[in-house]
């Protein structure tokens, strides 16, 4: 009988309250982390096989990735997790040594949703396998490395990343109007890269960056709903102008009685509404637009 030992390890998924692609460029951006995250397990088998099994679940527990190592024909959604085992090995010879692991890992999210799926596996991986996450970061996916700090984290944070050191503050966000803040997922996953190479397309100046900054220290610190819309709408129009799309205030929610800020790359994943109405009212105005996918403040972001 082989010693077997299991390690289970978890990652708060995560929404960008501002701060989105100008955080690439060392502004400050605020994060949250989530309700919904990431669970993973690590049993190693002590029985010098070096052989390594992986099996990933939704969070409906639909299995929706399978690895083996004895397999020689590999799914192609298996690539980046050999590339991502093989890094680890890499940095950290001794994470494996020669016992065999089985790996599985538990979604509490829809995988479209953009809540950080990669970044909570990553997060996860680091812990077990003690390595840098942000090097495991570059190593992979790459992007600013906002959604790992807020992956270990209980609460919001103050993120930068600033000649390729990334540095965060947490603390204890209180929005006196978090009941007239709401979480709406449009339906269309976007692909982060193709919207991080739109971004790049011009420079960044200092001016740019530090409104943007600015605008999230305003954000945190807000007492009332016309000032969260105002710099709401403040952010939405100084990316506009830089990606060159229309914000959301002018396109999908023209009609709105409130503010809508995208939160991720434009045009995809969850948007956040800031509104007079009630959740029930802007359930049916979303439903409409045939989005059907709304959260409260309260429900979406984790709390101590």
């Amino acid at each position: 009988m082989h010693k077997t030992k299991t390690q289970t390890f978890y990652g708060h998924g995560k929404l960008l309250l501002t701060g989105e692609y100008a955080v690439l460029d060392g502004a400050k951006a605020l994060s949250i982390p989530t309700r919904f995250g990431q669970s993973l397990e690590v049993t190693s088998i002590a029985d010098n096989q070096k052989h390594i099994s992986w099996e990933s679940f939704t969070v409906d527990n639909e299995k929706w990735l399978s690895y083996d190592s004895n397999d020689s024909q590999q799914a192609d959604e298996n690539e980046m997790l050999e590339k991502i085992l093989n890094v680890i090995k890499e940095l950290n010879p001794d994470a494996f040594g020669n016992d065999s692991f089985q790996f599985k890992t538990h979604l509490e999210f829809n995988r479209k949703w953009g809540l950080g799926s990669s970044s909570t596996l990553l997060y996860c991986l680091s812990e077990w396998a003690n390595v840098d996450p942000f090097v495991l970061l570059e190593k992979t996916f790459g992007g600013s490395g906002y959604d790992l700090a807020s992956a270990g984290e209980d609460q919001a944070i103050f993120y930068t990343k600033k000649d390729n050191k990334a540095s965060w503050e947490a603390f204890d966000l209180k929005l006196p109007m978090q009941d007239n803040l709401f979480f709406v997922y449009l339906g269309k996953k976007k692909n982060s890269r193709e919207a991080i190479a739109h971004y790049r397309e011009s420079k960044s100046t200092d001016a740019f960056l530090q409104r943007i900054s600015d605008l999230g220290t305003t954000f945190s610190t807000a007492k009332d709903l016309k000032t969260i819309q105002g710099v709401i709408l403040e952010h939405e129009t100084i990316l506009s102008e830089r990606l060159k799309t229309p914000t959301l205030n002018k396109s999908i929610f023209a009609d709105l009685n409130g503010a809508a800020k995208s939160l991720g790359g434009w045009g995809g994943d969850f948007v956040l509404i800031a509104t007079e109405w009630n959740k029930e009212e802007l359930t049916m105005y979303i439903n409409k637009k045939e989005m059907e996918t709304i959260f409260s403040y309260d429900e979406m972001v984790f709390k101590k």
